[in-house]
């Protein structure tokens, strides 16, 4: 039982570690914005800008978005009952990459292909749309098993 409690305040602490990692680029370099003057109000308006504006989101969308890769990478392992499993096996990462490159050739002087929310919203539509293809390929063919799809 000990390995166990060993293992997991091994993983909080590394997960603790991680986050504040990644809380850290909000507040430091290249300008010297710190948590306390934030929290206070003794920003400059340029510095409230750049917190607000182009900090803060991508910190954000970083955040979410691998959360969103670890959920998905917990789920192909669970589906396939394969520890090995990932995006690569079935495109979705092809897939992703290529609503991203559609995004940036085709939106380039939009506001789209500009925006980090448009270019990752672009690629989730690519791996999506490359999932769909392929449960649609195989509701015709076979049965959904994890085999069937593995081999496709």
């Amino acid at each position: 039982m000990e390995g166990n409690s060993s293992k997991l305040a091994r993983f909080w602490l590394l997960s603790i570690l991680a986050f504040s990692l990644s809380l850290s680029i909000v507040f430091i370099f290249p300008s010297s914005i710190s948590l306390s003057a934030l929290l206070r109000g003794d920003l400059s308006s340029e510095e409230l800008l750049i917190f607000w504006s182009l900090r803060l989101p991508r910190f954000l969308l970083a955040f979410f978005v691998g959360a969103g890769l670890s959920v998905a990478g917990v789920i192909f392992q669970a589906s396939f009952r394969n520890p090995l499993a990932s995006p690569y096996t079935l495109g979705v990462s092809g897939g992703a990459a290529f609503g991203a490159a559609f995004a940036l050739q085709l939106f380039s002087m939009n506001w789209l292909g500009h925006s980090s929310f448009g270019l990752s919203g672009c690629a989730l539509l690519g791996a999506a749309l490359s999932m769909g293809v392929l449960f649609a390929g195989l509701s015709f063919s076979a049965s959904l098993v994890s085999e069937s799809m593995l081999l496709v």
